[in-house]
């Protein structure tokens, strides 16, 4: 038969490698967790980055697009003019 104070031994060993399991546990969850809060991070920060690039590319467009209307505009006023 066991004596009765390894039998505590063995339960508080038990409780304490429990107790670990769970703060590892939980480390592991929070590492998991900063990891994928910097991860957003950098998606946000990528995605904003395309959308300026974005966004001045269209506004070249738009400008190349308004030059192109006035110098239509201005060679059919000039052709109209001459007839």
């Amino acid at each position: 038969m066991i004596p009765a104070y390894h039998q505590r031994d063995d339960a508080s060993t038990s409780s304490a490698g429990g107790h670990d399991k769970w703060i590892h546990r939980l480390r592991e969850l929070e590492r998991r967790l900063k990891a994928e809060r910097e991860a957003r991070l950098l998606d946000r920060s990528g995605a904003r980055k395309r959308l300026e690039e974005r966004d001045a590319v269209n506004e070249g467009l738009r400008m190349e697009l308004e030059r192109e209307r006035m110098r239509r505009e201005t060679g059919l006023s000039v052709a109209g003019e001459e007839q």
